[in-house]
């Protein structure tokens, strides 16, 4: 599978989107240099600045990462996900870049129904 920043860096013209790609940058920069508590403090600030997001992500994602790689991973998977919604929401066609669960899992974090 190819790394879905390739495809993100296409559209970083929107403001959102190269905030996001640096955003994930940051993460694996501290994952890939074992700087766990820097990684750790990213996470925090990404989950302030999307906290209703994060509410639904944590509530479709109830297990809590015990272990850095764990909290990476997720950390990642959410990223990913926030960068196909807001493809998504500036008309950018990606279901072919996504399984049902993936679009099913972006729906139900970013597009919550009220």
């Amino acid at each position: 599978m190819n790394d879905y920043l390739i495809l993100f860096d296409e559209y970083k013209s929107i403001k959102e989107m190269a905030d996001l790609i640096e955003e994930v940058k940051e993460l694996r920069r501290y994952y890939y240099t074992h700087q766990y508590t820097e990684m750790q403090e990213h996470i925090r600030k990404i989950t302030y600045k999307y906290p209703i997001e994060t509410i639904a992500w944590n509530t479709i994602h109830p297990y809590t990462p015990e272990t850095a790689q764990q909290a990476y991973t997720s950390a990642e998977a959410f990223l990913r996900c926030k960068g196909f919604f807001i493809l998504i929401k500036n008309g950018v066609r990606v279901a072919d870049q996504l399984s049902s669960t993936e679009i099913a899992q972006i729906e139900a974090t970013f597009m919550p129904k009220v």
